[in-house]
């Protein structure tokens, strides 16, 4: 320890150097004398840091939050505190408290809600943990580190509490400040599914079709959002327009793929449905004859 000199009542007490646990006894004996003495409370905490008598440091930063006014000073000592629960002590909940305490001084601490949200992740208090995600992506100014918050804060809700409202009402908070996000747009549509939500899936679907680059995704989003638009939601006109658009589109046709053909024929029961008999009579036709040259492809496949 490095020299310092101590004056106590006109007494001059010197600190010598390793004669760390000699240096404590004599500091706790000023401040049997003397509770208020700050100076003496901060190197005795030192000291058993240094000592590595993190209990010891524990309590002692305790008895200090209980008599500390100044407003930084607690905040210094409360976050001191915390890290000395969670990582000397490995007393996770003690650390939760204290950085509860922290936050509950100032709530914009970001440092102290990372803290905190790690530990309720590491103790598997996951509702908890969102919360404090949510405070972090609000108070962030970064745009990127918000995102990755808000991210986290879904996969909490949909993953590891299994609440999917929560789920989705979280991806929704993220779509408002990124709207084209597309990881949020699929777990949306994962959601919306397992929920069986037909109405918000052809929605969320739709803005996925909006964005989609390459023709096969826009393909295999038509077709889908065309089933979901016939079979689940009675709107026919939908249905047909997304299905017409699928069989249109560049990419396998229908002599060359079942599903193509699947489609194919609900778009001509679609529309026969809707009472446009004669383009459904020529859909079916082309559906019949890709099935016939289908047909013929595999009987000479198997010649």
């Amino acid at each position: 320890l490095n020299h310092l000199l101590v004056d106590v009542e006109g007494r001059e007490l010197r600190e010598a150097e390793g004669k760390g646990a000699e240096a404590a006894e004599h500091y706790r004996a000023i401040l049997a004398i003397e509770p208020e003495d700050e100076p003496a409370s901060d190197r005795l905490s030192q000291i058993y840091e240094s000592l590595e008598r993190w209990q010891d440091l524990a309590d002692q930063l305790e008895r200090d939050l209980h008599k500390t006014r100044d407003p930084e000073k607690r905040r210094v000592r409360l976050a001191w505190l915390a890290r000395v629960y969670e990582e000397r002590l490995e007393k996770p909940y003690d650390a939760i408290d204290t950085l509860q305490k922290l936050l509950g001084e100032r709530a914009d601490n970001e440092v102290a809600l990372a803290a905190l949200g790690r530990l309720y992740a590491q103790q598997g208090m996951w509702a908890s943990g969102g919360e404090v995600l949510t405070r972090e992506a609000d108070l962030l100014s970064d745009p990127a580190e918000a995102l990755a918050r808000r991210e986290r804060i879904g996969e909490v809700w949909e993953k590891e509490l299994e609440v999917a409202d929560r789920a989705i009402d979280a991806y929704r908070v993220l779509l408002v400040h990124h709207p084209d996000h597309p990881p949020a747009l699929l777990a949306l549509t994962r959601l919306f599914e397992g929920q069986q939500k037909w109405r918000e899936l052809a929605e969320v679907l739709g803005d996925q079709l909006r964005l989609a680059q390459d023709g096969a995704s826009r393909r295999s989003l038509l077709g889908r959002r065309g089933r979901l638009l016939v079979e689940k939601l009675a709107d026919l006109e939908g249905g047909i327009s997304c299905l017409t658009q699928f069989v249109d589109e560049p990419g396998p046709r229908a002599h060359e793929d079942d599903e193509v053909r699947a489609v194919t024929f609900l778009l001509g029961e679609s529309l026969e449905r809707a009472g446009k008999l004669e383009q459904a009579a020529e859909v079916f036709e082309r559906a019949a004859a890709a099935l016939e040259h289908h047909d013929q492809r595999a009987e000479a496949a198997r010649a």
